[in-house]
């Protein structure tokens, strides 16, 4: 009998395998070729909130769209968010969204080249913006869109915006 581990996944859990329609249900897309009654253990990782904005000129839109659109991903680019009906002079471009620790780099190098994009007019305004990113763990960081470039420190003012938030917090039935 073999074992078979999602690279990606951290968390273990064995499933026993029948068949491959079985597998598919409980396994990441990239296990698909899988035997007939082999174990799987998946390895699940921790998500993370994300959200925040970036500030850009309405005439980066289409810049904002086509980086956005060149990396995208099936289930998180569905995270970015636009104004349907953009007004005054500056354009927010939204993200919000719990995507898998492993996701990060990607989404972290969307919001670089959104930095990165040139000034559009005599001002020399760069995009600016700032996203709030939690984990399971309690921890917490800031990532600054400033002068061309994305900064990223910690922020453990702000783990409490990671707590769940379902209501007060029923206290531990005694010990038998």
């Amino acid at each position: 009998m073999g074992m078979l581990l999602a690279r990606t996944w951290r968390r273990v859990t064995s499933v026993p395998l029948t068949s491959e329609l079985e597998a598919s249900a409980h396994a990441p897309r990239q296990i698909s070729a899988l035997k007939s009654a082999a174990p799987i253990v998946l390895i699940r990782g921790m998500y993370t909130s994300v959200r925040g904005w970036i500030e850009v000129d309405h005439k980066q839109r289409r810049a904002v769209e086509e980086i956005i659109e060149s990396s995208r991903h099936d289930l998180y680019s569905g995270g970015w968010s636009f104004p349907s009906t953009p007004f005054n002079w500056t354009l927010y471009v939204f993200y919000g969204g719990d995507i898998p620790d492993g996701e990060l780099p990607w989404l972290r190098e969307q919001a670089q080249r959104i930095a990165a994009l040139a000034p559009v007019d005599d001002d020399g305004d760069r995009p600016i913006g700032l996203f709030l990113v939690t984990d399971e763990r309690g921890a917490a960081d800031i990532w600054q869109v400033r002068d061309g470039a994305l900064g990223e420190r910690a922020a453990p003012e702000l783990s409490w915006f990671g707590e769940e938030s379902s209501g007060p917090r029923r206290p531990d039935p005694p010990a038998p």
